[in-house]
């Protein structure tokens, strides 16, 4: 494995978060690596100490994890000089899993430093607007006007509006905290380790002064090891009820502000099926209170159902009680709810315009308008054997994902860098 010794000694230091609530990309990522990296460890010949650097550790007691938005900026600014565990003297690599957690990078510049890219800030992406523009003229504007009266128009705007005031402060902090800490990832990281195709490409199409020097390696993210044991189990027999869900953050790329016209065109369709739709809804976020004042001045409470945070530890059930999950997002590094989905046999609807990795796409019903997803639902209620067919397909390419595959791909990585750099 790329010009290393077996009875060579090689250390990696694994920057993450600390594993608290379970609930953010950034610990389910690093804890599903570090179990897969230690397995490979024990079957592997090679030589190899792991060791965890929890960032931010001690400031858990003073301020709660992620109890509002500006939380994990703290924790993340603050987390080279807050650790439990630092950095070991002269390790073979730094693995950092997030360009978020990028400040660590600071003062280990004779040290080979390894940046996990789950995505491109969107504010750096020259593609983004317009598609997003796109998403909320056509999309969500349009869709309003079939079903809403022009009275009704102008009170939405004005909530709009109140709500777009309140979130600008936050968002316009949380979008520096993304882009400055993703600069500094590109330019301080030995080597990229991209979560998909996508990224990879994006890394080389926007940023070509820095990544033209330093690899990139692709290493696809994995069913998270609390959903495995659904894998195999049949799906019981279709519901009286069809239920949509949404589990993820509420932030402008996933454009979740997209659950209300769905919602609307769900209460349309009672009128030819009687009420059979309900759409759950997970996670939080900048957007998630318009969104609930949207669905209480649009009296949508009877279809659209907020469940909160969503908690790891009912993901088995909760994936094996929705029928389809509902991905609006504009943009999307990789997507693991989509894929978790998959392997428990729940296809998920995306925009076909969407900025989404193929490999993932490709385990799901692409649609490009709401007039196609309503025509997927009249399919999947006047013919049964169509959800079978879509379950199948979604298994079938989500089985071919696997944490040791990501582990096998990550110790690659890590081991050509370090020896490359010596």
């Amino acid at each position: 494995m790329s010009h290393f010794s077996p009875n060579q000694y090689f250390q990696v230091d694994i920057v993450s978060r600390p594993f608290w609530e379970m609930s953010q990309s950034i610990e389910i990522y690093s804890y599903n690596l570090l179990l897969a990296l230690n397995k490979l460890k024990k079957e592997s010949k090679l030589n190899v100490n792991l060791n965890l650097v929890e960032t931010g550790y001690s400031l858990k007691r003073i301020i709660p994890p992620y109890g509002n938005i500006m939380s994990p900026i703290v924790y993340d600014l603050l987390a080279p000089i807050t650790s439990q565990a630092k950095i070991r003297q002269n390790p073979s690599i730094v693995h950092i899993v997030h360009h978020l957690l990028s400040p660590y990078a600071f003062g280990l510049n004779e040290i080979p430093i390894i940046v996990t890219i789950h995505h491109i800030p969107e504010y750096l992406d020259p593609e983004y607007y317009k598609i997003e523009r796109e998403w909320f003229e056509v999309l969500f504007c349009n869709e309003l006007d079939k079903y809403i009266s022009k009275y009704q128009n102008i009170e939405l705007a004005k909530s709009i509006l109140i709500d777009r005031k309140k979130m600008n402060v936050k968002d316009t902090l949380y979008s520096m905290h993304d882009i400055v800490s993703f600069k500094i990832a590109i330019q301080k990281a030995s080597a990229y380790l991209a979560v998909s195709s996508l990224t990879a490409l994006e890394l080389k199409s926007f940023f070509p002064n820095y990544v033209s020097k330093r690899k990139i390696f692709v290493a696809p993210l994995a069913p998270s090891q609390d959903v495995i044991p659904i894998i195999g189990e049949q799906k019981q027999e279709k519901k009286k009820k069809i239920i949509i869900g949404y589990i993820g953050s509420h932030v402008s790329r996933k454009a979740t502000y997209l659950i209300i016209p769905l919602a609307l065109l769900l209460k349309e369709a009672e009128k030819k099926y009687g009420p059979v739709f309900k759409l759950r809804v997970w996670g939080s976020g900048l957007l998630l209170p318009l969104i609930k004042r949207l669905t209480m001045l649009l009296n949508l409470n009877d279809v659209i159902i907020f469940e909160g945070t969503f908690n790891r530890k009912l993901a088995t059930s909760v994936y094996h009680d929705i029928d389809i999950l509902f991905l609006p997002s504009i943009k999307e590094g990789f997507s693991l709810p989509t894929l978790e989905a998959a392997i428990a046999g729940v296809p998920t609807i995306v925009f076909r315009k969407a900025k989404i990795p193929k490999e993932i796409k490709n385990l799901c019903i692409q649609v490009y308008s709401f007039d196609e997803i309503m025509q997927v639902l009249d399919d999947l209620i006047s013919s049964p054997d169509s959800y079978e067919d879509l379950s199948s397909h979604a298994k079938e390419g989500a089985s071919k994902f696997s944490w040791d595959i990501t582990a096998k791909k990550t110790l690659h990585a890590y081991i050509e860098t370090a020896t490359e750099l010596k």
